[in-house]
């Protein structure tokens, strides 16, 4: 059965979200840092874990939608990413710092195979594909901008922006129950287990996801580098010291 409208709107807004989660800390490093008194070598380490996590993450946790059901395992994706969130808005230290990225890298990775997916198992598996990549894009943007903008108005760095992301999340996990199970059915109306096995691929196809993960981990390697520093940069040789502003700048 193809996933139902609602079911891949779920997922598109889980999208959306979880790479906007991943993306408001970038406004939030240099208070982090005259908070926590911590150098700008830490400050790379902290920023660093981030990828060194999720980008394995993806590959290992990534086709768990496809041998379990994928409506649990994008709403075990946002329990992760809650967890990751509520870090981070406490943090005392930089090591809770770097556990809450630990954890936002991991969920990332769970929601984003499973989230694509769900989203992508319609008719028009092509536009359904675009679309996907936008949600996740924009969400990417909005990310930082939501971080500066709630920074303004939180009695300490990120209480606010991770406290609204926490409510934004509990309402997806509840809308989740709207994604029914995509996999055929049997007579009785119990899903059909899905294989393990892999059918294997054409080199044509092989060739083409290669070029596709190549300039999907470069270009998204430059786009996670700038995200990591640009606040740092904007508020040191720019005079951006409103994190709005350096948000802004991060979202653009």
């Amino acid at each position: 059965r193809a996933p139902s409208r609602p079911g891949r709107a779920w997922a598109l807004a889980l999208l959306a979200l979880a790479a906007a989660g991943a993306g408001i800390p970038s406004p939030l490093y240099p208070a982090y840092q005259a908070q926590l008194g911590f150098t700008d070598v830490t400050l790379t380490a902290i920023y660093a874990v981030y990828p060194l996590v999720s980008v394995p993450a993806v590959y290992l946790l990534g086709p768990l939608g496809d041998r379990l059901s994928p409506r649990r395992v994008m709403r075990c994706g946002v329990a992760v990413a809650a967890a990751g969130s509520l870090v981070l808005a406490l943090a005392p230290s930089t090591g809770w710092l770097i556990l809450g990225r630990v954890a936002y890298g991991i969920a990332l990775a769970v929601i984003t195979g499973a989230g694509v997916a769900v989203a992508t198992g319609g008719a028009d598996k092509a536009r359904a594909g675009g679309v996907s990549a936008t949600v996740f894009l924009l969400g990417t943007g909005a990310g930082p901008v939501l971080g500066g903008a709630l920074t303004r108005y939180g009695p300490t760095p990120g209480l606010l922006p991770f406290g609204v992301n926490l409510v934004l999340l509990g309402v997806v996990f509840i809308g989740l129950g709207r994604v029914r199970e995509p996999g055929p059915s049997t007579d009785d109306g119990a899903p059909v287990a899905y294989s393990d096995g892999n059918p294997g691929m054409t080199r044509t196809a092989r060739r083409a996801l290669v070029v596709a993960a190549v300039n999907g981990f470069l270009g998204w390697a430059v786009v996670g580098l700038f995200l990591g520093l640009i606040s740092s940069v904007a508020e040191r040789f720019l005079g951006l010291r409103d994190p709005l502003l350096a948000g802004g700048v991060a979202g653009a």
